[in-house]
């Protein structure tokens, strides 16, 4: 798949206040790398900003906003803490992410630093940093300034007392001036707007006019739409109620969405660094803006669409056919291998210890399910180093009940029947039935209620055999004694603690209390814990952990990654529960986040506080233990629990050695079975706690580090293709003088052939330009050099890369005054499907409407930019301009408009062709470099000239000035003769001007043979 894009923006002029509308490409990834993309991927940070320079090499171009320029990202400590990092400067160019720097180049104190922590650090009203973006942005007067913003929660948005004290800390670490608080949001504004004098110079977007559409990320996505304001939509990712088949449209650009989603639409720009935009970019999900998105899609609501995202609009096709978009999912998810065909025969309840010495590998997973399985493995390899004592005090103690009693649970319990009255299914029968229906399969919360109704259902009304209770009760009097003893129960199912699927948190435990089954009664409290209202009972264990098979976050992860639902069974882990134990963690034998293996990362929190969920504003210590030689050898206090004494830490140093000496012993002897990866790509995540200064590991699972869920898998072959008389011209600008158009006339033409281009990441030559010509005259530009192709490779979510490509080539020129003129091709992109060749086409239309070509030079001190596209585009409306005058004279002016076909604005507009009776004679042009035009927005204000081949008299050519207001009102224009210095010669009386849109140019127009691709 082949995706290019460029971008519609406003901006305000260098040289004067009126608005510009300009046509804008970038990267598909919104990436601009300017001549010190080099240079940049030298530092990933500074300390301190102290010359343009220096912000330009940590910095991105960004145009989400029209004053806005570049952009980089910063971190600064919230409170005056010696122990916390520093103010630093984030390098964008290799850290698109916040959490990504963070953990990469500071793993001491954030190393394992997962998104949850992130949150809590960065965006809590107790938070530890600040984070943000700082800009460049040029104010409507030409002045540039720094400015800055704060990140937030949808709950939560900075006060002045907060701004004041990044402000200070930026202050001093950043030299270039004005610098300044710049809200971004519109929350962010309208709570600035309300501050007076609050000790900070504030930069308001005064009269910044914004786009209708703007696309972000182009691609096709098939989904059911579901409509948020900004906080419902912090709520449904919170509870879990967004799939990777809701095409999100949302009132505002929230920061971040995790969850997969099929598509993205907000109502306010995005930043070129937000979350959203990164994490969209690299999924391959479509993202676009889109002026109050809510009523436009009020029609679609909870119904299955296709939206097509292209650079310059976007489409919506209702109805889909079901079948239809079932197809694109099966084909634009990840798959995992099939999994083993489920034993559901064999019955035998086992210990841990027992587990390994019965069965091996895939048979065990086929029986007792992954949590289970990884348990009895742990214990054989542990067996040895404990010969002759009848326990391993590290682990936990337990034994794992099989799929059987799932199985024939669901095929012995019966439910009403949904499609017919009076009728009862087995529960295996209605959850596959449920698989079947069209609508449960493609209406995400149609499917969630009827999961979450068919959960309730289990637990209120399953049976569970009173010989199963019998039993299990027995094997926990056998385990772990006759006295009111709490366990737990565990889900084991075949489908988690997998390398290809982790599920990790997807399933549910619960506690179960055996004295609860033989009190001979049914009322709580529980006899194991009196703060538990109801009965533990066993039978409430087994439906509670078998009905969370079917949790909607379960059922919504197997289905993304392809598994078969119904192959899943759950088995049960039945282990002792620690109800007063010292401390419990999580830690990795490396980090998932890195990828690196020469430091363990540990969390651990005090009591049973949950270090995976813990409540607001609660954080866990954590601890970095860095190995030699593959043993632990210094420790690194990264982090605090919030719930320990200031100075004091839960583990202590011989606590921390301990736990990681057998952690480098269980990574070094542990088996995995690797897949498709090596092992060096696999860590192990162990839960672990201290009971009374004994440490127990109760859970263990491979986890497949970050970087190589998406191992690269390039093309052997990207061929770019330029056909015969591909050319460009310089394109005009909203806004831009007739004089400055006039004067910066320009032609690109290029080499026809096909080129291979490289497929990896760096620098290569490439010469594709065959001529340049500037400026009226057609004065060809000189090459400072070979042309450059930039490469840059990005793994990508579905098991492929990323390949996107800049351009670039130096020219100077002499004309009147030396110019160097810098070319730059951006937007290509290739999006890798394991295929071996792939082939991309600089053709006029995809130059001009799918990427961005475009020069930039100096003129009087400022920076100029040209867009190129064609010099006719036949599919754009046709506009007659007619002026009679007087002593009978006439002229026709063309003038060519392409509209958008989606939200505001032009996407291409050129003056092509005048026809002119004069007393002088009669006179056609239909000459690129003689014809002139200007226009502002909408192309009223529009200015032509037409200039003759050779000069009648003192008479060089015809200007036209119009004001066509588009939406009503007049309709009036002037006309001059213009001289030598194409000034205004004389003016001409016109008698009548009217402008009308015709179905197409005139023949002569259509076809003169040399224009271009014409």
């Amino acid at each position: 798949m082949i995706t290019l894009r460029y971008i519609l923006c406003l901006w305000k002029s260098t040289a004067k206040p009126a608005a510009r509308l300009c046509l804008y490409g970038m990267l598909a990834a919104g990436i601009m790398l300017n001549a010190s993309w080099a240079a940049a991927l030298e530092k990933a940070w500074l300390g301190s900003i102290n010359t343009v320079e220096e912000f330009n090499l940590l910095s991105v171009e960004d145009h989400s906003r029209g004053d806005l320029l570049r952009v980089t990202k910063f971190l600064a400590p919230a409170r005056p803490d010696p122990a916390l990092l520093p103010t630093v400067f984030q390098n964008v160019n290799l850290y698109r992410l916040h959490l990504e720097f963070m953990v990469n180049e500071f793993p001491e104190r954030f190393g394992g630093l997962t998104s949850a922590e992130y949150m809590e650090l960065v965006f809590s009203e107790t938070r530890t940093y600040y984070a943000g973006a700082v800009y460049q942005f040029q104010d409507r007067n030409g002045q540039i300034l720094y400015g800055f913003n704060i990140y937030d929660s949808p709950d939560h948005v900075v006060n002045p007392t907060e701004v004041k004290a990044a402000y200070d800390l930026l202050a001093a670490a950043i030299r270039l001036r004005p610098l300044v608080y710049s809200p971004i949001s519109p929350r962010e504004i309208q709570q600035a707007r309300q501050w007076t004098d609050p000790g900070f110079p504030v930069y308001m977007p005064e009269g910044i006019v914004e786009p209708g559409y703007e696309s972000y990320s182009p691609g096709t996505a098939y989904g059911r739409v579901r409509r948020f304001t900004l906080w419902e939509l912090e709520t449904a990712v919170r509870d879990g109620q967004l799939t990777w088949q809701d095409i999100v449209v949302v009132d505002a650009a929230p920061t971040d969405i995790e969850t997969v989603v099929a598509g993205v639409i907000t109502g306010t720009r995005q930043g070129e660094l937000s979350h959203i935009n990164v994490r969209c970019l690299r999924r391959g999900t479509p993202n676009a803006y889109i002026q109050n998105p809510l009523p436009v899609f009020a029609g679609y609501e909870g119904q299955l669409i296709k939206l097509e995202v292209t650079s310059d609009s976007y489409q919506i096709v209702f109805p889909v056919d079901l079948e239809e978009a079932e197809a694109w999912w099966k084909a634009h998810r990840p798959q995992i291998s099939p999994l083993p065909v489920p034993d559901d025969i064999d019955s035998t309840v086992l210990s841990l210890p027992d587990l390994a010495k019965t069965l091996e590998g895939e048979e065990l997973v086929r029986r007792y399910g992954g949590k289970a399985s990884q348990l009895g493995i742990l214990y054989s390899i542990m067996a040895p180093r404990y010969e002759g004592q009848p326990d391993i005090p590290i682990l936990v103690d337990g034994f794992a009940i099989p799929f059987f009693y799932y199985t024939e649970f669901m095929r012995s319990n019966y439910i009403p029947d949904p499609n017919l009255s009076n009728a009862m299914v087995t529960l295996e029968e209605y959850i596959q039935g449920l698989l079947e229906d069209p609508r449960f399969r493609s209406d995400s919360e149609y499917r969630r209620k009827s999961l979450e109704n068919f959960q309730e259902y289990i637990e209120m009304y399953g049976i569970v055999p009173n010989a199963w209770v019998d039993q299990i009760i027995a094997k926990i009097v056998e385990v772990f004694g006759s006295d009111p003893v709490k366990v737990r129960f565990r889900s084991s199912s075949n489908a988690e603690d997998d390398v290809a699927f982790n599920g990790a948190g997807l399933y549910d435990s619960t506690s179960v209390c055996v004295a609860d089954n033989l009190d001979g009664d049914d009322y709580g409290p529980s006899r194991c814990d009196p703060t538990a209202k109801k009965e533990r009972t066993v039978e409430r264990g087994l439906k509670r952990v078998w009905a969370s098979l079917w949790n909607p976050r379960a059922y919504e992860e197997r289905e993304y990654y392809q598994i078969e639902h119904r192959n899943v069974r759950m088995g049960v882990l039945v282990t002792l529960a620690y109800p007063a134990e010292d401390c419990n963690g999580v830690a990795f034998t490396g980090d998932p986040a890195t990828g690196r293996k020469d430091y363990l990362v540990i969390n651990v929190q005090q009591g049973d506080e949950s270090v995976v969920q813990p409540g607001t504003g609660i954080i866990p210590e954590k601890d970095i233990v860095y190995l030699e030689h593959g043993w632990p050898s210094r420790i690194q206090r990264a982090r605090p629990s919030s719930l320990m004494p200031a100075g004091e830490w839960i583990l202590s140093e011989e606590q921390l050695y301990e736990l990681s000496s057998l952690m480098v012993e269980i990574d070094q002897n542990m088996p995995v079975e690797t897949g498709e990866y090596t092992r060096d790509q696999i860590v192990f995540d162990l839960e672990f706690k201290y009971d009374h200064g004994q440490l127990v590991i109760k859970q263990i699972r491979p986890t497949l580090m970050a970087t190589a869920v998406n191992p690269p898998v390039f093309p052997s072959e990207v061929i770019l293709r330029i056909p015969e008389k591909t050319t460009l011209v310089k394109q005009f600008e909203v806004g831009r003088t007739i004089e400055e158009e006039y004067q910066w006339l320009s032609r690109l033409q290029f080499k026809a052939g096909e080129y291979q281009l490289p497929v990896q990441s760096g620098e290569f030559e490439l010469e594709i330009v065959e001529k340049l010509e500037f400026g009226p005259r057609r004065t060809v530009a000189e090459p400072l050099g070979p042309g450059i192709v930039r490469v840059d490779a990005f793994t990508h979510p579905q098991n492929g890369v990323l390949l996107r490509y800049e351009f670039e080539e130096k020219f100077r020129i002499l004309d009147g005054s030396e110019k160097t003129l810098i070319l730059t091709i951006q937007g290509l992109q290739i999006l890798n499907e394991n295929k071996p060749r792939y082939t991309a086409e600089f053709n006029t239309t995809k130059l001009s409407y799918e990427l961005f070509t475009r020069i930039q030079f100096e003129e009087n001190g400022e920076i100029q930019t040209i867009a190129y596209g064609p010099d006719i585009d036949l599919s754009a409306q046709v506009y007659r301009h007619e002026a009679v005058l007087e002593g009978n004279q006439t002229i026709r002016f063309y003038e060519l408009i392409k509209r958008r076909t989606q939200g505001i604005g032009i996407a291409y507009a050129n003056f092509v062709y005048a026809d002119m009776k004069l007393t002088e004679g009669s006179f056609q042009q239909m000459d690129y470099w003689r014809l002139a035009y200007s226009a502002m927005g909408h192309c009223w204000n529009a200015k032509f000239w037409a200039l003759l081949d050779s000069p009648v008299d003192d008479v060089y050519g015809v200007a036209l000035l119009t004001t066509t207001i588009q939406w009503g009102a007049r309709t009036e224009a002037e006309m001059y003769f213009l001289g030598k210095d194409l000034k205004p010669l004389r003016k001409v009386e016109i008698i009548s001007y009217s402008k009308q849109e015709i179905e197409e140019l005139p023949d002569p127009v259509t076809t003169v043979p040399d224009w271009g691709m014409y």
